[in-house]
C-alpha cells in the first residue's frame, strides 16, 4: 500500500529550540490523514436520524425546502442503513423510529416527511435528544456511522436553553458513540449553541443563509458520511511534566496528567485534519532536551483497526542561539489564522452579549500579536470587524462572521 493511502500522523512546530531559563511558548500542529478509500470498496453502513425543527417560524418555504433535503436523504441511503426521523415545536414526535432500510421503506419514510407540518415554540433540547435515543437504540459504535443531523431555525425557548448544558449533553452522547450535526437557519437561532454542539457532538456545523441551501448542504453533509475511511480518531499526546497546553479550534478533548487526548470524530477519505495546540514548555539546566509522543488511532473499513505514532523532539538553547536559528513562517501563518479565528469565535460572543468594547479589544489584541504571520487581507479584514464590533453587528453579519471563523478553525470549505 502506498504511503499516501494510509492512516497516518505528523507533529510540527514553529522551532525545535526552547529556552534553558525561561519557559518557552511554541505553536504544535497536529495532522492526521484518514486513508484513501481502495476502488469499489464497500462504504461503512450508516444509522442516522433526522431531526427538523417544525416550529411556526419554520412554516412555508422554509420548511418545504428541509422536507425537499430530508427526502432526497432518504433516497440516497442504501439497503443495510437505518434511519428514523422525528420532528419537534413544543412537543417532539417521532415520526419514524429507527428503521432498517430494505424494500419498500424509503417510500414510506418520505411520505411522512411530507406529512409534517408547521407548529409554534422550539423544544430543541427534547427533539435533539429524543432523535439521539433513536440512534443509540441501535447503535453498534464500531460497525456503523452513528449521526444525529439537527436542523433548526430558532432559539432553544422550552426545556433545555442552556448553551453549555446542550454542549455537554452532546460530549456524553458523544463519548457513548453517537454524534451530532448542526444546520442553522437563517437569522433567528443561536450559532454559538449549534456550533458548540457540533463541536462537543464530534459533527459539523453549517449556517444556511438562504432557504434554497437547505438540501446541497444536507447533500454535502450526507456525501461526507458516505466517504468516511476513519471512524473514531484519536489523539493521544504524551507532554513533558510541567507543561501547560491551550488546544484551538473547540475539539473535544481530556486533560489527565501529562496525557491530553483528542477526540476528532470521523474523517472522510483522504482528508488531513489539522489541530493546533499553544504548548508552555519548561525550561531546564539539567536536559539536553525533551519529547512529545503522539499516538493516533480509530477504525477504518470493515472495522480494520488504524494507529500510527510520532514523536517530536524539542532542544534546549541558549537566548542567543535561539534568536538566530529560522522559523518555521509557514506553520506560524497556517496556526494565525486558526488562533485569530479562535478569537473572533470569543469577540462575536462579547459583541452579541453587547460587550462592544470587550469584544473590539480582543479582535485588535489578537491582531497585534498575529499580524507578523498574517497578509494585508487578513489583516485588513479584522481591521474591519473590529470597526463593526464597536458600533453593534447586525444579525447576518455576526452569523456569517461566526460561520467563516469556524470553517478556519476546523480546515472546512467554503460551501459557495
Amino acid at each position: 500500500m502506498l504511503m499516501f493511502q494510509m492512516f497516518h500522523v505528523t507533529l510540527q512546530s514553529e522551532s525545535k529550540l526552547i529556552a534553558r531559563q525561561t519557559p518557552t511558548q511554541r505553536v504544535l500542529e497536529l495532522r492526521v490523514r484518514a486513508p484513501e478509500s481502495p476502488e469499489n470498496a464497500a462504504r461503512t453502513p450508516l444509522n442516522l436520524a433526522l431531526v427538523l425543527d417544525r416550529s411556526g417560524s419554520m412554516s412555508g418555504i422554509k420548511l418545504e425546502y428541509v422536507k425537499q433535503a430530508a427526502q432526497h436523504v432518504i433516497d440516497l441511503l442504501s439497503t443495510g442503513d437505518r434511519a428514523a426521523l422525528v420532528s419537534f415545536d413544543e412537543h417532539v414526535s417521532v415520526d419514524v423510529p429507527n428503521t432498517l432500510i430494505q424494500a419498500g421503506v424509503k417510500a414510506q419514510i418520505k411520505e411522512r416527511i411530507s406529512s409534517i407540518r408547521s407548529g409554534n415554540t422550539t423544544n430543541l433540547s427534547g427533539g435533539w435528544t429524543q432523535g439521539c435515543q433513536e440512534v443509540a437504540a441501535n447503535a453498534e459504535s464500531r460497525q456503523q456511522i452513528n449521526r444525529v443531523l439537527l436542523l433548526t431555525d430558532g432559539l432553544a425557548n422550552v426545556g433545555i436553553t442552556d448553551t453549555e448544558v446542550l454542549s455537554m449533553h452532546a460530549r456524553e452522547l458523544a463519548e457513548r458513540g453517537v454524534s451530532t450535526s448542526t444546520f442553522g437557519v437563517g437569522e433567528g437561532f443561536n450559532e454559538h449553541l449549534l456550533e458548540g454542539m457540533s463541536n462537543q457532538g464530534s459533527g459539523n456545523f453549517y449556517f444556511i443563509a438562504n432557504p434554497q441551501e437547505i438540501p446541497a448542504i444536507f447533500i454535502r453533509e450526507f456525501k461526507e458520511l458516505t466517504a468516511v475511511t476513519a471512524r473514531d480518531v484519536q489523539v493521544t499526546l504524551t507532554l513533558p511534566e510541567h507543561t501547560a497546553v491551550e488546544v484551538l479550534g473547540g475539539w473535544r478533548y481530556t486533560l489527565n496528567g501529562n496525557k491530553l487526548q483528542i477526540f476528532l470524530g470521523d474523517l472522510p477519505g483522504g482528508r488531513e485534519q489539522e489541530v493546533y495546540l499553544k504548548l508552555l514548555l519548561p525550561p531546564s539546566d539539567t536536559h539536553q532536551n525533551l519529547s512529545i509522543n503522539a499516538a493516533a488511532t480509530g477504525v477504518g473499513l470493515h472495522d480494520q483497526g488504524l494507529s500510527d505514532e510520532t514523536r517530536l523532539r524539542f532542544q534546549y538553547a541558549d537566548a542567543e542561539e535561539i534568536a538566530k536559528a529560522p522559523v518555521a513562517q509557514d506553520v506560524l501563518e497556517r496556526y494565525a489564522k486558526v488562533d485569530m479565528s479562535e478569537q473572533t469565535t470569543a469577540a462575536l460572543k462579547l459583541e452579541r452579549d453587547g460587550k462592544r468594547e470587550q469584544a473590539r479589544k480582543k479582535i485588535l489584541q489578537s491582531l497585534q500579536e498575529n499580524r507578523p504571520s498574517l497578509s494585508p487581507d487578513q489583516v485588513e479584514y479584522y481591521e474591519n470587524m473590529a470597526g463593526r464590533m464597536e458600533h453593534g453587528m447586525i444579525e447576518q453579519d455576526r452569523k456569517t462572521s461566526q460561520y467563516n471563523a469556524y470553517n478556519i478553525k476546523r480546515q472546512r470549505p467554503s460551501d459557495k
